[in-house]
């Protein structure tokens, strides 16, 4: 998959773990009992989708992703050796940020 995938979001380059783990703990505040979310519901690409549809299924408001954004800082802070981001996309994630410097101009 490339960044030219028109389908490809945010989401879907947080690795699956990370991404799991914050979903289920934003779930664990909802004072209602639900399943706990599988990497199997929500493999990218379409993870936003993916996770529109367990919302549905479970009869839930849809995640905020800003929550699970929190989580992720939170998952990230608590260990320094985990990375959130997915080794997968790590070779579009450099070229990205090579872009966005010379774009912007960033001399460091």
């Amino acid at each position: 998959m490339t960044t030219t995938d028109s389908s490809i979001s945010i989401e879907d380059l947080i690795d699956i773990d990370c991404f799991v783990e914050a979903v289920n703990k934003v779930l664990e505040v909802i004072p209602v009992d639900l399943p706990k979310l599988k990497k199997s519901e929500v493999i990218a690409p379409g993870r936003v989708e993916k996770l529109k549809v367990f919302s549905e299924k479970n009869n839930i408001t849809p995640i905020c992703k800003i929550a699970i954004a929190y989580e992720l800082l939170d998952i990230a802070t608590q260990d320094a050796t985990k990375s959130i981001l997915s080794a997968e996309f790590s070779s579009e994630l450099k070229a990205i940020h090579e872009g966005i410097v010379v774009a912007l101009d960033i001399n460091y």
